[in-house]
Parts: structure tokens; C-alpha cells; sequence
């Protein structure tokens, strides 16, 4: 029972990483070169470009080494401007593999990233961010 607690804990530890760094990467789109003119904020709407993930954490479970378990995290730009994704970035990029299924996104439209990790070298717990 404790280990399935602290998996849980570790896998939302995870997705919270995965989040934040999502949000670093949306908000760096929209800055200049020099000087920042405005930044997005996770899950408000207004004004420019605003991304909401509809959920923010995955617990995989037990992974065996012969699996590739994949899942899809769908979000939606709420603001009233264009958001464009310049990417995704991972912490482990042989165990790790985002795909996001659109990079430009129009107030209102909906993407979704679908994150696959390759387990075959990893043994015992572990945590990895995107």
C-alpha cells in the first residue's frame, strides 16, 4: 500500500515537472528578443495566448521493460491569440518521446501531447520530467 502511494507521488511530482516545463516552453514563444512584453499564464484566459492542459499528471503504473505505454494529454488555447509550440523538451530523450500533435493553435482550438516512454533500460523507480 506505502509503495503505491509514494509511485503515485512520484508520478504526480512528474506531470507537475511535465506542466511547468510546457508552460516555459509556451511562454518563451512569446517573447522577444529583447525585453519581455507580456507572458502567458497556465490555465487563465485574456489577453494573447493561453494554453490549459485538461489534466496535469499520469500514473503509468508498473512498467515492464518489454512495454512502451504511451498517453495523451490534451490541451486547448483559451486566450484570445494565436499560440504557436515551438517544442517540447525531456529530461531523458532515449527513455522520453513527445509528440504534439499541432503546433499552431487559434483561440479556441484543441492539441494533444502524447507522451511515450521507453522503459527498456531503466530498472526500479523513476522519475522524468517534460
Amino acid at each position: 500500500m506505502r509503495d503505491n502511494a509514494s509511485k503515485r507521488n512520484r508520478i504526480f511530482s512528474l506531470m507537475m515537472c511535465i506542466a511547468f516545463s510546457l508552460l516555459f516552453i509556451f511562454t518563451a514563444q512569446s517573447l522577444p528578443l529583447r525585453g519581455i512584453t507580456k507572458t502567458i499564464a497556465l490555465a487563465t484566459s485574456g489577453s494573447g495566448p493561453s494554453i490549459y492542459f485538461t489534466e496535469d499528471s499520469w500514473d503509468f503504473g508498473e512498467i515492464t521493460p518489454d512495454e512502451l505505454p504511451t498517453h495523451i494529454f490534451k490541451f486547448k488555447n483559451i486566450g484570445d491569440e494565436v499560440l504557436i509550440i515551438k517544442g517540447a523538451k525531456v529530461s531523458c530523450e532515449s527513455c522520453i518521446d513527445p509528440i504534439i500533435s499541432t503546433k499552431k493553435l487559434n483561440p479556441g482550438e484543441e492539441g494533444e501531447l502524447k507522451i511515450t516512454v521507453n522503459s527498456l533500460d531503466m530498472i526500479g523507480r523513476f522519475t522524468k520530467r517534460i
